[in-house]
């Protein structure tokens, strides 16, 4: 199934390389502050690295979709999307509505933001509480779930409650 992929991976990979092209040499040319952004002397010095790591990942992923690899050429992929989105921040920042509306102009207020971490934090931890309990504790599952979280911690943790009996209270950590 893989070897039927292969084509169609580098028929993809190429499509997306021709659409980024496309976009890095059009948007400098459509917009002249842009264009300033990225070829004015000191900003230059500092932004010719994203396009050279660009092409360095396209040709890493390139070359790993012949080779065979299988992990290498999605996470090149992702680098790939990452390193164009890095291109995009670059041109446009401060302003996140070009441009007209910078970024401070549109950020919330910080109790907000504040109000949304906190209930980030609540799903987050009731999420991770809901998934280590989904695991179980047959010999077979934490097997699994030493697979799935390859932290000693979590896993102490989750032998430390299997042995213990509901009756027995645990001393509290010094921290």
């Amino acid at each position: 199934m893989a070897d039927r992929a292969r084509p169609t991976a580098k028929a993809l990979l190429a499509a997306v390389l021709v659409f980024m092209a496309i976009v890095s040499l059009w948007i400098p040319l459509a917009f002249d502050r842009i264009a300033a952004r990225w070829f004015s002397l000191p900003n230059i010095l500092f932004f010719w690295w994203v396009p050279a790591v660009t092409a360095l990942v396209a040709f890493a992923a390139w070359r790993s979709i012949e080779s065979g690899r299988e992990a290498l050429p999605f996470l090149a992929t992702i680098a790939l999307f990452l390193l164009g989105y890095l291109g995009l921040l670059i041109s446009n920042f401060p302003y996140i509505v070009p441009p007209s509306l910078m970024i401070w102009q549109a950020a919330a207020a910080p109790a907000t933001h504040v109000f949304m971490l906190m209930g980030t934090l609540v799903s987050c931890r009731s999420s991770s509480a809901t998934r280590f309990s989904s695991i179980g504790f047959s010999a077979e599952s934490y097997a699994r779930a030493k697979d799935i979280i390859e932290t000693r911690a979590v896993i102490s943790a989750l032998v430390t409650k299997v042995r213990t009996p509901p009756s027995v209270t645990r001393a509290k950590p010094k921290y």
